[in-house]
């Protein structure tokens, strides 16, 4: 995620408006990734509750982590759709 926002530091320092639909979809494409991630966190948490075995702390931390981690990438999709 730092990459995501070294890209999008480094596009404000030097007014680099060119290749901003690239950057989004680039955005997009890991957006997409963290999604499958956090849907496969989620399934193995269901999974484990099916089965009445406790999820750890540590399984609901990964899945926070993940999700935050997409609010993060979708913050500067919108902001970089909003310099377009």
């Amino acid at each position: 995620m730092d990459e995501i926002y070294s890209k999008y530091d480094e596009l404000y320092s030097n007014k680099r408006f060119d290749g901003i639909s690239e950057k989004i979809k680039n955005l997009g494409r890991n957006l997409t990734n963290l999604q499958a991630e956090g849907q496969e966190m989620q399934n193995v948490i269901s999974l484990r509750e099916t089965k009445g075995i406790k999820t750890t702390v540590k399984n609901y931390n990964r899945l926070l982590k993940n999700n935050k981690e997409q609010v993060k990438n979708l913050k500067v999709q919108n902001d970089l759709l909003k310099m377009q």
